[in-house]
C-alpha cells in the first residue's frame, strides 16, 4: 500500500521569480535553477504533508478500512475514481453514489454513503485503488512567500543558491520536527511508567 504521483504540478515559484530574486538576469542557469525550484515544492511538501498545485494521485490499499479513507497530501479538490478488485479477481469501479469527499476536515476523507459498507476485496496487495486530485491550482500566497523569503538574507551579494538554502532550511525544519515528536513521545512514556509505579506503590 502507498500512494504516488501520477500527474505533477506546476511549480509555483516560476524562473523569472526565481530569477529576480537571485539577481540572474540571463538564462544560462534556467535548468539548474529550475530543479531547485522543484526540490523546494517537494521538500515543502514533504515538510507540510499537503500538496502544493493541482496534481493527479493514486492510492493504492490492500483491503477497505473499517471506517473512512484517508487520503494523502490534502487538500483533495476531486475523486477521479475508486476501483477494486472483488473477491473473484475481477476490477469494479465504485459508484460516486456509494461515498463522499469530506473536503471540510484538514485531512481529505473517503466517506462512505450513509447506511452502506465497503465491498469486499481480494485477498491480495494494492486492490483498492483511488485516483484523486488534490492540491489548489493556484497555491496560498503564503507558500511561495515562504520559498522567496529565503533569499531575503543573500540577495545583496547576488547568491545564486536561493533554493539550496530554502531546500536545507526544510530539511532542518523536518528534523527539528522529527525530534519533537521523539521527545514528546518519549515524556508521554515515563509519564505513563510513573503513573504505573506510583499506582503500585499505593496498592
Amino acid at each position: 500500500m502507498g500512494f504516488k504521483v501520477i500527474t505533477a504540478p506546476t511549480d509555483p515559484v516560476t524562473l523569472a521569480e526565481a530569477r529576480l530574486h537571485l539577481r540572474v538576469t540571463d538564462t544560462a542557469e534556467d535548468a539548474l535553477i529550475g530543479v531547485w525550484i522543484t526540490a523546494a515544492r517537494e521538500a515543502c511538501e514533504h515538510y507540510t504533508q499537503r500538496s502544493i498545485g493541482s496534481q493527479t494521485l493514486e492510492l493504492r490499499l490492500d483491503e477497505f478500512p473499517d471506517g473512512a479513507i484517508d487520503l494523502p497530501r490534502s487538500p483533495v479538490t476531486a475523486i477521479t475514481s475508486l476501483k477494486y478488485i472483488d473477491t473473484n479477481g475481477a476490477e469494479q469501479t465504485l459508484s460516486p453514489s456509494a461515498y463522499t469527499l469530506d473536503t471540510f476536515s484538514h485531512t481529505s476523507w473517503v466517506i462512505r454513503a450513509y447506511g452502506t459498507e465497503w465491498p469486499e476485496t481480494l485477498d491480495a496487495a494494492n486492490v483498492v485503488r483511488v485516483v484523486y486530485v488534490a492540491g489548489a491550482a493556484t497555491p496560498p500566497a503564503t507558500v511561495k512567500a515562504a520559498m522567496l523569503q529565503q533569499s531575503g538574507i543573500s540577495t545583496k551579494t547576488g547568491n545564486r543558491w536561493l533554493l539550496v538554502r530554502l531546500l536545507l532550511n526544510f530539511r532542518w525544519r523536518l528534523s527539528l520536527c522529527s525530534i519533537r515528536t521523539r521527545s514528546g513521545r518519549e515524556n508521554r512514556q515515563a509519564a505513563q511508567l510513573h503513573n504505573g509505579a506510583a499506582q503500585v506503590n499505593h496498592s
